[in-house]
């Protein structure tokens, strides 16, 4: 979720279901997602904005161990959410990087058209998407 800046993160936007015996991680809502690293009063900030996500911080702080990510930046009145991003093992951070690493860039780029992006657009997701992908492959 860190990756694509969702900052509404709650207990009801995502899931862990067993399927045929295997886990599925879900995740209903990314309407707030692929803005500013954050909340914004203005909600064209927040979501969908490709000026503000490519200028956005991923990674913040990094130690030997642990990694803290941008998000969720919210307000104090969010306070119960602040611990999320914060303090993520190196090595569930470089996991995540391995498993999205495996996706092509045309694989990236299809699924921002598949959401009614124009090529150009697209493609500048994409490339915030996979400079994200390889700074967890790095770490």
């Amino acid at each position: 979720m860190c990756l694509i800046n969702n900052w509404d993160l709650k207990d009801t936007n995502t899931a862990i279901r067993v399927i045929q015996g295997q886990r599925v991680y879900l995740i209903s809502d990314l309407g707030a997602s692929f803005g500013a690293g954050g909340w914004r009063l203005r909600v064209r900030d927040s979501k969908g904005n490709l000026q503000k996500y490519e200028s956005s911080r991923f990674i913040t702080k990094m130690t030997p161990e642990f990694v803290t990510f941008g998000i969720p930046s919210r307000p104090e009145l969010f306070h119960h959410f602040m611990w999320i991003g914060k303090r993520i093992s190196r090595a569930d951070a470089q996991w995540i990087g391995k498993l999205l690493g495996n996706l092509s860039s045309v694989q990236i780029e299809s699924a921002f058209r598949a959401a009614g992006y124009q090529s150009t657009e697209a493609a500048r997701f994409s490339a915030v998407v996979e400079e994200r992908i390889a700074e967890l492959e790095r770490l």
